[in-house]
């Protein structure tokens, strides 16, 4: 699931594990997420820990999940094409 470039970007790192941990049935350790996306432990904890801060990966147990914050966005977007908003 890794890019061809190592020297991925941040930014990269946090879509990679965003992407693992969605299409996932269940919720993931740091060590599964880690093999999955090819990332050093210590890059996906601090992926992971800036996820959690952000409410884009939740946390129990040490599993991930993810966050709340998609769900808010999915009825705000809800909301806009129900009202026929546009930019």
């Amino acid at each position: 699931m890794a890019g061809s470039d190592s020297r991925s970007s941040v930014l990269e790192r946090a879509f990679q594990v965003l992407e693992l941990v969605a299409h996932e049935d269940r919720p993931l350790n740091l060590t599964e997420m880690s093999r999955a996306v090819e990332l050093p432990l210590p890059t996906t904890h601090r992926v992971a820990k800036a996820l959690v801060k952000l409410r884009a990966l939740e946390k129990n147990d040490g599993r991930y999940t993810l966050g709340p914050v998609w769900s808010e966005w999915a009825g705000v977007t809800g909301e806009r094409e129900s009202s026929g908003a546009s930019n």
